[in-house]
């Protein structure tokens, strides 16, 4: 659990934490050593970059990990205009990658920050050494579908409604909708979600995922994607987005894909309860290779 992961969090610390303006909003990051090939490590929707805590010490001994907070997360600043689409996701690690790291890159992508990496691969293919793609689908009829259903739409409602609140506030409400979940997680997530700004939820909220993404074309950013990429698939019986069909399309699409199945992990990848080994062997077999 984070929560458990006090001790390794102090020595991510003494690395240390920055910021870099992004131009209208500051964007937040943890740095590793400045030693080692660069792997940028990117959180999903509602998270932040200590998400990630479970992966980020055993690749930082031999990667100079980074790990930037998505506007309206963590540390990091919020929207002036209170929006959050993709073309500002993207812009904003376009940024990132152009004026802190500056160099070609390994970026791994968990979940919702997986459309702003591809569409950076795309653009900036120099910058790109590989894209590890953490269990998302780009078919975006088929998720517009599923966010747009009541049950998503409410569920959305209530993570807006809570984003912000204290932490207190929001790790009760959790704990009485998840009472089968270890407390830590939820402590984690309350943590997380104290920080968010409620708007990076509004398209959620209500049912607009294409509006979000704009004219995303999920086949065809596959298809530009040049760098060698993996499909990193939970386990469809654990509630993964990707489904075994779906891995199958894009590994045909990909013109250098890989895949890798997590049996018996979920959606999170083992990274809200630190179950994180098969995540971390797909990711160390992927970075050897390259």
């Amino acid at each position: 659990m984070l929560g458990d992961l006090t001790e390794i969090e102090s020595s991510i610390m003494l690395a240390g934490e920055s910021s870099f303006d992004a131009g209208p909003v500051r964007i937040n990051y943890m740095c590793g050593s400045e030693s080692g090939p660069v792997l940028v490590l990117l959180h999903g929707l509602m998270d932040r970059w200590q998400t990630l805590l479970p992966v980020i010490e055993p690749l930082a001994e031999r990667w100079r990990v980074l790990a930037p907070d998505m506007r309206g997360h963590g540390r990091s600043g919020w929207a002036p205009d209170g929006v959050y689409r993709l073309e500002e996701l993207a812009a904003d690690l376009a940024a990132f990658m152009h004026g802190v790291v500056g160099e070609p890159a390994v970026l791994f992508a968990h979940s919702a920050a997986a459309f702003a990496t591809a569409t950076f691969a795309v653009r900036f293919p120099d910058l790109c050494r590989g894209v590890a793609i953490g269990d998302m689908s780009f078919d975006v009829d088929h998720l517009d579908r599923q966010t747009s259903s009541a049950e998503s739409v409410a569920y959305y409602r209530m993570m807006r409604e809570l984003a912000g609140s204290s932490v207190d506030v929001i790790a009760d409400r959790l704990a009485g909708l998840h009472p089968d979940l270890d407390p830590s997680w939820c402590r984690d997530m309350a943590e997380s979600l104290h920080c968010v700004d409620p708007h990076t939820l509004d398209y959620h909220a209500e049912g607009r995922l294409k509006d979000l993404l704009g004219g995303f074309d999920g086949d065809g950013t596959l298809r530009q994607i040049s760098a060698p990429t993996l499909i990193i698939q939970a386990d469809p019986r654990s509630g993964a987005v990707v489904s075994d069909a779906y891995a199958a399309h894009a590994l045909g699409i990909l013109g250098d894909g890989q895949h890798a199945r997590l049996d018996s992990i979920s959606h999170n990848l083992g990274l809200d309860t630190g179950e994180v080994a098969p995540l971390l062997s797909s990711l160390t077999e992927f970075l050897d290779s390259l």
